[in-house]
Parts: structure tokens; sequence; C-alpha cells
């Protein structure tokens, strides 16, 4: 490298660099990764509510981001979930960060939230610090017990919905067998399609 090469230039070219895994957004300053893997995860959604209080199975193995912002700058305070790839374990660059945790309202330098540490319990909850306010986040699934029940018994008429098209598709094609051995019976009893007339029964 000498004063005659752009820097720009040279690092556009790819053979001279290493693509970052995860491109981050500018004022964001992550701070700290952890890798959820799954641990006392939940399932459901708005309806029926958490089968835990952990996160979500489907973050299972995949990176959350404590994003602790620029100073004076009120974007980019914030935790987020990075959707991976479950056969490649690869980012998926198509995607963006699911947010889990950001400053509600535009904040001075004082009063933003700033995310720099994370931890999941036992439990599956997360817990966010932030070293700017001096304070501890808990974020967690709303627990209902009747989640399990739910979730199975609407997977349950799905499967009972699908079935009555798949009887119904049988039915039909029964009818339409039928049908055509009704009408296959009716030419065997005019020979075959042919009908016989006076005169050359007179013959």
């Amino acid at each position: 490298m000498n004063d005659s090469v752009s820097l720009d230039d040279y690092c556009q070219i790819e053979s001279n660099n290493v693509r970052p895994s995860v491109p981050l957004k500018p004022n964001t300053i992550a701070t700290s990764v952890h890798f959820y893997m799954g641990e006392f995860c939940s399932v459901g959604d708005l309806t029926t509510q958490g089968s835990s209080v952990g996160l979500p199975c489907n973050w299972t193995d995949t990176p959350i981001l404590a994003n602790h912002g620029a100073t004076g700058n009120s974007a980019g305070h914030n935790v987020v979930r990075l959707h991976f790839d479950d056969l490649g374990h690869k980012p998926r660059w198509d995607k963006e960060p699911e947010v889990i945790l950001e400053e509600a309202e535009p904040c001075d330098e004082e009063g933003c939230i700033s995310p720099f540490g994370l931890t999941v319990d036992k439990y599956g909850r997360l817990f966010v610090s932030s070293d700017s306010t001096n304070e501890v986040f808990m974020v967690s699934r709303i627990y209902n017990q009747e989640a399990v029940k739910l979730l199975t018994d609407r997977a349950n008429a799905e499967d009972d919905k699908e079935d009555s098209k798949e009887d119904g598709k049988e039915d039909k094609k029964d009818k339409e067998d039928d049908d055509e051995k009704d009408d296959e019976s009716e030419e065997d009893s005019t020979g075959g399609g042919f009908v016989i007339s006076d005169d050359e029964e007179e013959e």
C-alpha cells in the first residue's frame, strides 16, 4: 500500500478484504453478542401467548446483539435478533434484524438506554444491562398454561380441514368413476354403441 493507491479503491476489491458476516447499521456500536441456545424455550403467538416464559424456540442458535448506540445520538440504542439460515447456519442478509428492545422516544445524551451486556437464565429469560442509565431489563414471554392445548387444538382443526378437503376430492372422484361405469354399461347394452335397424334384421 502506498500513497498512489486509494484506500477506498483497494478495499472495494473483494480479494483484498474479508466480507463481514453481518452488516451493522451506523451508530449502533454493538457491545455484546449472545447466541441463544433454546434454554427453556417457548412456543406460541400473540393469540395463545407462550408455553413458558422463555424466548421463542425458533430463536434457537441465532445471535442476539446489544447495540449501545453512539453518545448524543438517539438512534441505534437497541437489542436485536439476527436472522440465520437454519441449514447453512449463515446470516440472512435479506432480512432486517428483529428488534427486541429499543428506545421508544427520541432521547438526549444522558437519558438514552444504552444496552451493554446480555445473558439468558435457566428459564430462557433475556437480561439486558444499560450502562448509561444503570438499569437491568428482563425480556420474557407471557406464560399461558393453556398455550400448548390451544396450539394443539388449532393444529388438529387444520388437519381436520385438510382431511375434509381430501375426502371431498375422493367422493368427487368416486362419483366420476361411477358415472363412467354407467356410461360404459349403456354402451354395452346397445351393442357397443351401434343400433341394429329394422332393415338389417329383415335381411
